[in-house]
């Protein structure tokens, strides 16, 4: 590409990622106003917001250079969606963008919306400060620190999680959250140390069946490193009848399943 293409180029993806922010920080303001005044409850208003950002992610990712974004799912098989946590790796600060992007694929056209469990100083950036808080995505203070250090959260915003999941899912929303709790830049060298406390959300609030409910932290621990795992690890999926096996819950009844 010669210098004067590659300079329109930039210009141009530029110019689209500006039209792109500008559109949703018209769109968030007016769904608001509209929300007061045709008093919306809240949890109308966040959905509403969770759209706009499904379309802002969409639309985002089409000019990221390495967001090819491909699904694989077995949501389509539930009728009809129970309360659900659905958990991911974490491998760049896009992320969150991914999950929005690919949720129809993902989760299937039944799905319930989504409220995400992020890092509180993402809201440094104005634009994700007013996207998240305005779809009701829940904020987990920690402080800042390098990939495989210690993580130090804040207890307080602990306490704050666990009120606001409840009321997502008496509000029919589900739950996005990231076990490893940090960023991992070397995924083919395995995952991060994974943490139990989105088994322990779904014990403490999912309470009717549906979709896959693991029998204990160390279970659900054992199907997302093998599952997610692989993926990061090989960049490739599990043969496909072993990973229904496992999402599916089959590898445990005949025995047990221990992460690789």
């Amino acid at each position: 590409m010669s210098a004067a293409a590659s300079a329109l180029t930039k210009a141009g993806m530029i110019a689209f990622l500006a039209s792109l922010i500008s559109a949703l920080l018209v769109t968030l303001p007016t769904l608001r106003t509209l929300g007061f005044l045709l008093r919306w409850p809240r949890a109308v208003l966040e959905r509403r917001s969770l759209w706009a950002g499904q379309f802002f992610a969409r639309h985002l990712l089409k000019i990221v250079p390495f967001a090819k974004l491909t699904t694989k799912s077995y949501a389509n098989e539930v009728a009809v969606p129970a309360p659900t946590v659905w958990t991911c790796n974490h491998q760049s600060m896009l992320d969150i963008f991914f999950m929005l992007a690919g949720d129809k694929a993902l989760r299937g056209p039944n799905r319930r919306p989504i409220k995400v469990v992020y890092w509180k100083d993402l809201e440094k950036n104005p634009v994700t400060r007013l996207l998240f808080r305005q779809c009701g995505f829940i904020p987990v203070a920690m402080t800042a620190n390098g990939a495989g250090e210690a993580n130090d959260y804040d207890a307080s915003s602990f306490k704050a999680l666990i009120r606001k999941t409840k009321e997502a899912f008496e509000n029919g929303f589900d739950l996005g959250i990231l076990p490893e709790g940090q960023l991992n830049p070397e995924p083919e060298e395995g995952l991060q140390p994974c943490f139990a406390g989105a088994y322990s959300l779904a014990k403490m609030y999912v309470r009717y069946g549906g979709a896959r409910r693991h029998g204990s932290s160390e279970e659900f621990l054992a199907t997302f490193g093998r599952v997610v795992g692989e993926m990061g690890t090989r960049r490739r999926d599990l043969p496909e009848q072993e990973l229904y096996d496992i999402v599916s819950g089959k590898k445990w009844a005949e025995g047990g399943l221990v992460p690789q």
